[in-house]
């Protein structure tokens, strides 16, 4: 079997994983594409950890010409402001597992969003060792209150909707509901000297 004969084999298997991979669907949605050949794959993912769980994130996974031998590169469509993704030229890029040691050939790319959404959820400063965006931590040992309001008004502002969004926001669409109605917008609501959680 030549090597594009087993790389199709292989990137359908992949698909078809990231399609019906009932673990992976908790917290991956697959944008269906009928051009796989392209080397992108794109879709959103949902983190579980406050406040990213109130949005999804849209990210492409670019297959690079030796894949498998070589990691995808994750990019983030939408913006977010996280201690472990790096932006550069205003995009947003999951250098969060740039580099990864645990990349080998037999790694799935469900495995490698697991460990995409995995970081995502990690938002205590503290409990990371090297985190990739230097900027976001300066801010966060700066000013924790002000990190968590630069978050939320990037959550608020660019965050995609989620599939399960009936769900798992209800509480952040009547927040919405409620500042719209008293009307104050987001930024006025972060001049007042609120704890994170009432906001």
């Amino acid at each position: 079997m030549t090597h594009s004969g087993f790389l199709s084999r292989r990137l359908f298997s992949e698909i078809d994983r990231l399609r019906n991979d009932p673990d992976l669907k908790m917290c991956f949605y697959f944008e269906d594409n009928e051009n796989y050949d392209s080397r992108i794959i794109n879709g959103h993912i949902s983190p579980r950890s406050f406040p990213y769980k109130y949005g999804s994130f849209k990210v492409k996974i670019i297959l690079p010409m030796e894949y498998p031998f070589r990691m995808p590169g994750i990019e983030f469509l939408t913006p977010i402001y996280h201690l472990q993704i790096k932006s550069r030229d205003n995009k947003f890029f999951g250098l969060c597992c740039d580099g990864c040691e645990d990349w080998r050939p037999t790694t799935t790319l469900s495995q490698l969003i697991k460990t995409v959404v995995s970081r995502t959820n990690q938002t205590d400063a503290t409990a990371i060792s090297k985190p990739k965006n230097l900027g976001a931590y300066q801010h966060y040992v700066r000013d924790k209150d002000d990190y968590w309001k630069t978050v939320m008004n990037m959550i608020e502002k660019h965050a995609c909707r989620r599939t399960d969004e009936p769900i798992i926001s209800l509480k952040f669409m009547t927040k919405r509901i409620i500042r719209k109605q008293i009307g104050y917008d987001s930024e006025k609501i972060n001049q007042l000297s609120l704890s994170i959680s009432l906001q």
